[in-house]
């Protein structure tokens, strides 16, 4: 099935931790960071390429995205966005002190003698990525620090500055259609033979597909489409020593409902921590004044008992509505990869027949309801 065209209204957007793991494989080699620095119109040889991986202590678990030392007279450093972050040179400049201070104690300087240090000169960029709206405001071609100072005084050089270049390679939702279906590049990412261009389309790809469908990676459909979306980057050749490593896939895959398993595990902590604690009140309570909180421990006791009889007549019929509900979300997944490989109704039939072990009657039902909720997209 083809994706709808149309833009909507809200957020659909694909984990954080997704591009984030991305982009540090695709730019981990050599070739790429020279095909980055080639778009950025560096044509320079450099026969020291050192990456770096920055991590200030106040930001926490959050590490820099890209950095490299080339040949100990530039330092890059690259971060990815989808939407504008007007405090991204604030952000880099707490990279760029951490790293001249790993730079400054590697060749063992010492700053308080009177001879000048030699230093790289430091680069900053912004990669933008995802979905561009047709009325989207063009973005800035560079962030300064400066634009978040306070005005007390009007000057035009600042005693500290740091420039974000920003490089805006986001694509409208006929770009993706044309991307996706025809393989067509647009013209201002100047060619596809680029490991820059590739990964912002990649990356593009799944963002627009979150935000026309109106729905996350973490969905049945949303794992079919990126590893549909693979295939087609390694049938075009694209990203081979990324997507060709099944444990990058995997591991990407996994991260895309990593939060949700996160958020359950919390849930069921806090559920036992609170049961625990209650049952300690409970006691003690019923110790201090009596019968009446004797009465009153002993209903909540039939209470407990109840609510685990409760829950065990519920999981049973949760797993049994969400048998349900996974074997639907499947046949609907499948039904929308074959239309979208422009398999044959028949074909269709009887692949969704075969593979589910439906009746006639089932998949004539399951087929309506899927054309019932996706008239808009077929």
């Amino acid at each position: 099935m083809e994706p709808d065209s149309r833009p909507t209204q809200g957020s659909f957007q694909i984990n954080p931790e997704v591009a984030d793991t991305l982009i540090k494989i695709t730019f981990s080699t050599t070739e790429a960071i020279k095909d980055l620095l080639q778009y950025i119109g560096n044509q320079e040889n450099f026969d020291n390429i050192q990456l770096s991986t920055l991590q200030p202590i106040f930001f926490g678990n959050r590490e820099n995205d890209i950095s490299f030392l080339l040949d100990n007279k530039l330092y890059y450093f690259f971060e990815h966005q989808s939407t504008i972050n007007y405090n991204m040179p604030l952000r880099i400049l707490f990279y760029v002190t951490q790293a001249l201070e790993s730079y400054v104690k590697t060749n063992s300087f010492d700053i308080f003698r009177n001879t000048k240090l030699i230093l790289p000169e430091i680069k900053c960029y912004t990669i933008f990525t995802g979905f561009l709206a047709k009325d989207a405001l063009p973005l800035p071609d560079e962030l300064l620090l400066s634009e978040s100072y306070a005005k007390t005084i009007s000057t035009k050089r600042h005693d500290l500055e740091l420039i974000v270049h920003c490089l805006d390679m986001r694509i409208t939702s006929e770009e993706y259609l044309e991307f996706y279906k025809n393989n067509t590049i647009p013209k201002r990412f100047g060619g596809i033979h680029n490991s820059l261009v590739q990964y912002a389309l990649f990356v593009d790809s799944l963002k627009c597909w979150c935000k026309i469908n109106r729905k996350n990676l973490k969905t049945v459909e949303g794992r079919q489409y990126f590893l549909t979306l693979c295939n087609l980057f390694l049938q075009r050749g694209y990203l081979l020593y990324v997507l060709e490593n099944k444990e990058v896939v995997n591991m990407v895959l996994e991260q895309m409902t990593r939060e949700d398993i996160a958020k359950q595990e919390g849930w069921e902590e806090g559920w036992e921590e609170g049961k625990e604690e209650g049952k300690k009140v409970g006691w003690e309570e019923g110790k201090r004044e009596g019968r009446e909180e004797g009465k009153r421990v002993g209903k909540e006791e039939g209470k407990r008992e109840g609510r685990e009889e409760g829950k065990r007549e519920g999981r049973e019929e949760g797993k049994r509505e969400g048998r349900e509900e996974g074997k639907r979300e499947g046949i609907f997944a499948m039904i929308s990869f074959l239309h979208e490989m422009n398999i044959s109704p028949s074909k269709t039939f009887q692949e969704l027949q075969s593979r589910f072990q439906l009746s006639e009657e089932e998949v004539n039902t399951y087929l309506d309801k899927y054309m019932a909720q996706n008239q808009d997209k077929i």
